[in-house]
């Protein structure tokens, strides 16, 4: 079965990569996974209740259903950890997840001198063949 995967934490951010992932997973006729990742050691009540609150953000977000079948999932660990298995799964993984905060390196440098711009959320990320 094809498989569209959002890992998301609900934030007002996460609306647009989750309606991104519906309509991606219409396109591909595929199963929508949502994912919310919880800190390990997040005993039965919490992961309960976050689980209540992924099914309410996803019913304000996309009130008039997803057009696909839908699962969601509570996953404990580690972030990095947990987005690799959950893309061992997808053909297409959304992350909706915050990046790490950028160091303060001082004064902006100019823009031809500049890293490259930070990952923002909501990224589409095609999953390789080589990890499918």
């Amino acid at each position: 079965m094809v498989v569209v995967v959002v890992v998301m934490d609900g934030s007002p951010e996460s609306g647009p990569a989750l309606r991104q992932a519906a309509s991606q997973a219409r396109q591909r006729n595929a199963l929508l996974d949502i994912v919310c990742i919880v800190p390990d050691g997040t005993d039965g009540p919490a992961s309960i209740l976050a689980r209540v609150k992924l099914g309410e953000f996803t019913r304000r977000e996309c009130p008039y259903g997803m057009g696909v079948p839908v699962r969601l999932r509570v996953e404990h660990g580690d972030p990095q950890r947990v987005l690799s298995e959950v893309a061992a799964e997808a053909e297409l993984l959304i992350n909706a997840l915050p990046g790490p905060p950028a160091a303060d390196d001082g004064p902006e440098k100019p823009a031809e001198a500049s890293a490259a711009p930070r990952r923002k959320r909501g990224i589409l990320t095609p999953i390789p063949d080589s990890l499918a």
